[in-house]
């Protein structure tokens, strides 16, 4: 759910760094001396999840990498629909849909409404 707010809240930063060439070249300039990018959550969600299936709490036959991309990718898309309709969506809550997003990477199926 944090994902999908955070999402939510950089939208505006993020249009108007691909909208400008030269915004956006600095920017990658500035990741670039830090190490820092749009990657390292993946990386960071990947290496937690490879730690929960090491430990038996995630499915073995699922990619932790692939699996933290799909999360993330998934919860930016839905901040950038919620902000493009003005947050009138059949989609549910964040919570919603936070744990729909959990459960069908598990496998499962989560408790809010269908999306």
């Amino acid at each position: 759910m944090a994902a999908i707010r955070f999402f939510g809240r950089s939208l505006p930063l993020i249009a108007g760094l691909l909208a400008e060439a030269t915004l956006r070249e600095g920017f990658r300039q500035m990741l670039a001396g830090n190490g820092g990018g749009p990657h390292v959550p993946v990386a960071v969600l990947g290496r937690h999840l490879a730690e929960e299936q090491r430990l038996g709490r995630f499915p073995a036959g699922t990619k932790p990498h692939a699996a933290a991309a799909l999360l993330l990718g998934a919860c930016f898309h839905r901040a950038f629909v919620v902000s493009l309709v003005g947050g009138s969506t059949d989609l549910g809550t964040d919570e919603d849909a936070a744990a729909d997003l959990v459960a069908a990477v598990l496998g499962g199926t989560g408790g809010g409404p269908a999306t």
